[in-house]
């Protein structure tokens, strides 16, 4: 049974609270990262979920995150950054003509090639080796979101079009699909199913400023584009998730935190009730881990909340260990020295009490 592993603020102290704005678990190590609205990126260790690194990767928010063996990419709504594991910076570098960067994913057997969406009517390969674009090809909207499958990449349109493109050359393999009266906001792809979920159109009103979202989570076959019988969830969906370990089930999450599990291909629903992320604000992210034991949740006020389903869950079945930090060097000072000057002394912390008479 999923229950509450940790609650945790990503922000530093005393400082604005910022959205968590995408959300990566590290396929080498026992990592989970975090990147914010505020551009800044943060490595948590699990399972103690202390923070080993913490460092402002780009002055714009962050799109995706990409861990590899020896760097970090990041995308953000500008620019496109390497930094060490320890936060180093390695490259920074703009990409023309995209405007703002909406979305990334990282393509199956593409080395170091990323796929970029945003609000230019046009789909951008970069080649993070190298540091350039590799390939660029036209599409008919705004891309809001991607998602990668075993040859292909779908892309969710801000008119709610779904439309299906070679990862190679990304030129179209089919016909756009509408899946959604609004913008697409999340899809996700396993085997032969994908499923994707939105808005309703802005004539059907507003709620908080904000459209109203499908109860109707959209299920294709993507052999053929054709759409199965769609899920409903009547609190609305912003986000789902294919879990790991099953072929056809399929996490749908509600903005205010609750969730349940479906399988996508008759629509009924693993939990008898809904399940409910502790959370003060509405959910910005969601990513579960490669073995599925770990679902993590981002929300609007930067909180980062983990669900596990046993004791001792794991980020991947083969991990390296994560190399601790280094020792920060202290010069020694003697409390009882008799010629040293009170002002090289530094000021004790509380917890230690003062030396005996």
């Amino acid at each position: 049974m999923w229950g509450q592993a940790c609650i945790l603020n990503i922000n530093s102290m005393g400082r604005k609270r910022y959205p968590v704005s995408c959300i990566a678990f590290d396929n080498e190590e026992e990592v989970l990262w975090t990147g914010s609205e505020a551009g800044i990126v943060t490595g948590i260790l699990h399972p103690t979920y202390e923070r080993i690194v913490r460092y402002g990767a780009s002055p714009s928010p962050i799109r995706g995150i990409f861990p590899s063996r020896n760097v970090i990419t990041t995308v953000s709504t500008k620019y496109i950054n390497t930094h060490t594991r320890g936060g180093v910076s390695r490259a920074r570098w703009e990409v023309d003509g995209l405007g703002d960067i909406a979305c990334a994913v990282k393509p199956i057997s593409r080395g170091q090639k990323i796929i970029l969406g945003g609000e230019g009517k046009e789909l951008i390969e970069i080649d993070t080796f190298a540091n350039k674009v590799a390939t660029r090809h036209p599409c008919l909207a705004n891309t809001t979101t991607l998602a990668k499958g075993q040859r292909f990449i779908a892309c969710g349109k801000a008119d709610g079009k779904l439309e299906c493109v070679d990862s190679s050359t990304l030129k179209p393999t089919s016909n756009p699909v509408t899946a959604h009266a609004g913008k697409v906001l999340d899809i996700s792809i396993k085997g032969n199913l994908m499923v994707t979920c939105g808005e309703l159109s802005q004539d059907s009103g507003f709620r908080n400023e904000q459209p109203l979202l499908d109860i109707f989570v959209r299920v294709f076959d993507v052999r053929m584009m054709r759409q199965l019988r769609p899920l409903t969830f009547k609190s609305g969906t912003s986000r789902v998730q294919f879990m790991a370990r099953f072929t056809s089930s399929v996490l749908v999450c509600s903005p205010s935190g609750r969730l349940n599990i479906f399988d996508a291909n008759n629509g009924s629903m693993d939990f008898g009730s809904y399940l409910q992320v502790q959370t003060g604000s509405h959910i910005t992210s969601l990513e579960a881990s490669p073995t599925g034991e770990i679902l993590a949740f981002g929300d609007y006020d930067g909180i980062l909340s983990t669900l596990v389903d046993r004791e001792n869950p794991k980020i991947n079945n083969f991990s390296r260990q994560t190399e601790p930090l280094p020792p920060f060097p202290t010069d020694y000072i003697p409390l009882y020295g008799s010629n040293l000057p009170l002002s090289a002394i530094p000021i004790l912390p509380p917890h230690i009490p003062p030396p005996p008479p």
